[in-house]
């Protein structure tokens, strides 16, 4: 029994090697990267790993960026977190297509590696394209397009690094900046939503969660003693041409306009309102910071010390408080986690653009209760 044993584990073993699809010695891989595009989710680029085996009449994209609209629940589960995305097979006449419809271009980096190391990159790629392994639960800062192709060249070998110094001390919240320059207001949506998590440093290997990096940061490996990668080559040529943003189109600009003028017109109906209307923002504001904190599966909007100013205590303060002092202290504690928040001692960036939105809705509170001081 023990001999038949054996035997069956070898020819399983056997069997299981012989699935697989060896390639030929002709067969090239090459990093994908895309430019970004216009729309919201495309905005940070993509990366794909395209293999080509003309040999084996091998020629396939291995997309990572996927996911099902079709998907029971698909907007609560996005906004839940637990949106699962897929790796896909594409065509990369089609993926040139698509791309060059939005006006963004393809580069290619042949990955400059042995035989050996490409079949097991082909192996892993196959692997991870089986129904019950494609899926994986998203996320922005360590589990997407880029990461997962990262995590391939990381996890089956150990890569000498050539250089450390690559992003000078930058943070995530950094490196998203330089893709919302033109963005401006989606810039800002993204500071007040993400929390301190994305104001951790980034090194070579944690930088890799935008495409573009992980281009770049592929110069700086090397594989038995060259090139982990060959220079970038044009796929598709870009079209989008960069928009230039006036200091007028600046979140801050208008921010600073609107809280002036209802500063100076705080005795008249305008400031009033714009008051109200600004206490209503930072109660329905808190709100969805809450649920994103306690709510969600999104480890990025964990932390977000915007809800200092953005406070729950506001809540309270429009409660008939039977001792007149619960609201004093009330008001005090808020102000109190204001100045802290401006401090930034907490580790998050401040977002100084809020200042004159706090600043007057801190006035408001102060003139309104100003018999209880």
């Amino acid at each position: 029994m023990k001999q038949i044993g054996t035997i069956l584990f070898f020819f399983l073993a056997f069997s299981a090697q012989s699935s697989e699809q060896i390639l030929s010695n002709e067969a090239e891989i090459y990093l994908l990267t895309v430019s970004p595009g216009e729309a919201l989710y495309s905005c940070f680029g993509h990366s794909a790993l395209w293999v080509i085996d003309k040999k084996k009449n091998i020629d396939v994209v291995y997309n990572y960026g996927t996911f099902d609209f079709d998907e029971e629940n698909f907007y609560l589960k996005f906004i839940l977190g637990n949106l699962k995305y897929k790796l896909a097979k594409d065509n990369l006449v089609d993926l040139q297509w698509f791309y060059g419809q939005e006006g963004r271009a393809i580069h290619a980096q042949k990955i400059n590696v042995d035989a050996v190391f490409k079949q097991r990159i082909f192996n892993r790629l196959a692997y991870e394209y089986q129904p019950e392994n494609r899926y994986y639960l998203y996320d922005f800062k360590s589990n997407n397009c880029a990461t997962r192709i990262a995590d391939i060249f990381y996890d089956l070998h150990t890569l000498s690094l050539d250089s450390g110094h690559f992003t000078k001390d930058s943070t995530f919240r950094d490196l998203l900046h330089v893709y919302t320059r033109s963005k401006p207001w989606l810039s800002l949506g993204i500071d007040l939503i993400l929390g301190k998590p994305v104001d951790e440093k980034v090194n070579l290997r944690s930088a890799t969660f935008l495409p573009d990096y992980l281009s770049r940061s592929l110069f700086f490996l090397n594989y038995n003693g060259k090139s982990f990668v060959m220079p970038r080559s044009v796929l598709l040529p870009q079209k989008i041409k960069p928009k230039e943003v006036l200091f007028w189109m600046q979140p801050w600009f208008w921010i600073c306009l609107l809280f002036s003028i209802g500063y100076f017109l705080r005795k008249k109906n305008f400031g009033k309102i714009l008051y109200y209307i600004t206490y209503s923002f930072l109660l329905i504001f808190s709100m969805l910071l809450v649920f994103l904190i306690l709510f969600t599966l999104h480890p990025t909007t964990k932390w977000n010390f915007n809800l200092l100013w953005a406070n729950p205590i506001l809540f309270l303060l429009p409660i008939p408080w039977k001792k007149q002092r619960v609201k004093l202290i009330l008001i005090a504690l808020y102000l109190v986690q204001v100045l802290f928040y401006l401090t930034g001692l907490h580790g998050q960036a401040v977002i100084f653009e809020m200042l004159p939105l706090v600043l007057f809705t801190s006035y408001f509170l102060l003139e309104r209760n100003k018999k209880l001081i």
